[in-house]
């Protein structure tokens, strides 16, 4: 006669690692099985949620994003610009075929014609880096084409998020491992305020 199946090994099985033979001809073992799944579904239910930390979001979409050419549309609302013009330009960033200008190390920008007194572009920010704390002059506006970061003020931001910060608003941010943060913005123009993240 085979043996029954054992106590640990039922709780292998009700973890999914494997199928034993022995379930298909024994009754007994398999309605211990079906108790012991039970009662693991039953005990991963009585724990208390955990919520998960708000970078775990950003990074999560950071990793399936598609296309940054995607975002053309909202860039061409953010930047009051034709939406082919935007897709072109998106499409040169994703092949690395535009000059980008070195600001600190780690960052680099790109200038977007707009309206005047408005300024405008794309910054490309390599993970782990920290952009400096700085203070917006006027409204400032992002859309993230791709990366996520968290800010000095608790935001976190990933692909395709959008976010306003008011004139007077001084911050600084920190991007996450993955892709380089490219962040689209447009505003009134920043100054560096030299504090610390």
């Amino acid at each position: 006669m085979t043996p029954h199946i054992d106590d640990l090994a039922l709780i292998d099985l009700s973890l999914g690692t494997g199928h034993h033979p022995h379930l298909d001809a024994c009754v007994r073992c398999r309605d211990a099985a079906d108790e012991v799944r039970e009662a693991m579904h039953l005990l991963a239910s009585s724990l208390a949620p955990l919520r998960p930390p708000p970078e775990l979001r950003a990074r999560l979409l950071a990793a399936v994003a598609g296309p940054i050419a995607d975002h053309a549309a909202a860039l061409a609302t953010m930047f009051e610009r034709p939406e082919p013009e935007l897709r072109a330009l998106l499409r040169d960033i994703e092949r690395d075929q535009i000059a980008w200008t070195p600001m600190l190390p780690g960052i680099e920008h790109h200038a977007v014609r707009v309206a005047p007194g408005r300024d405008a572009g794309v910054f490309r920010v390599a993970p782990g880096t920290h952009f400096p704390h700085h203070r917006h002059v006027g409204e400032e506006r992002m859309h993230v084409l791709q990366g996520s970061c968290s800010d000095s003020l608790g935001v976190v931001l990933g692909p395709g998020d959008e976010h306003s910060f008011a004139a007077g608003t001084a911050h600084a941010l920190i991007t996450h491992r993955g892709p380089p943060l490219l962040l689209a913005y447009i505003g009134g123009g920043s100054e560096l305020t030299g504090l610390p993240l």
